[in-house]
C-alpha cells in the first residue's frame, strides 16, 4: 500500500470505529441509519428537494425511499408539498421538529472524536488543512454561523 492508500484506511477506519455514536443518535430518534441520514440531507436553508433527488442523493430506489419518507412524516419530521412546476411531484420540507430532529442527528457529524480532539492543535489544523484541499463540506452539513 502507499501513503495514500494507508491515509485512506485510517481515516474510514475512524469513522467505521465511530459510527457507534451515529447509530445511537438516529435511534434516540426513532430512526434508522438511513433514515437519519436522509433527515440530514434535507437542509432547511435550501428549496426543499424532490423526492426522487433525495432518492438519487441516497443510492436508493424510489419504492423504498416512499418507506423511509413515510416514517419519516409519521415521526412528524417531514411533509410531502406538491412539486411548485411538476404536479406530478412531491418535494420534502423538514417541519419544525423535523429541523430540532436534523440538528440532533447532524450532533456527531459536528463533533470530532475524543481521540482527534487529543491531538495538539497544530496537528488538528494540519490534518484539517490536508482534508481540505481533497473535499468540501456540502453546505447542508455545515453548523449554522454562530451569530451570537
Amino acid at each position: 500500500m502507499n501513503a495514500a492508500d494507508d491515509a485512506w484506511l485510517l481515516m474510514t477506519s475512524l469513522v467505521f470505529a465511530e459510527r457507534q455514536s451515529l447509530t445511537q443518535a438516529a435511534a434516540e430518534l426513532g430512526l434508522t441509519g438511513l433514515q437519519a441520514q436522509a433527515l440530514v440531507l434535507l437542509d432547511p436553508a435550501a428549496p426543499a428537494p424532490a423526492m426522487q433527488d433525495l432518492a438519487e442523493w441516497l443510492a436508493c430506489e424510489p419504492s423504498n425511499l416512499t418507506h423511509l419518507v413515510n416514517r419519516l412524516q409519521s415521526l412528524g419530521y417531514v411533509e410531502r408539498v406538491p412539486h411548485p412546476t411538476n404536479r406530478r411531484m412531491k418535494t420534502l420540507r423538514l417541519t419544525t421538529e423535523g429541523v430540532k430532529a436534523r440538528s440532533r442527528a447532524l450532533l456527531p457529524l459536528l463533533t470530532a472524536p475524543a481521540a482527534l480532539r487529543a491531538l495538539p492543535r497544530e496537528d488538528q489544523e494540519a490534518l484539517r488543512g490536508i482534508l481540505s484541499r481533497i473535499h468540501t463540506v456540502p453546505r447542508g452539513l455545515r453548523p449554522p454561523a454562530d451569530t451570537g
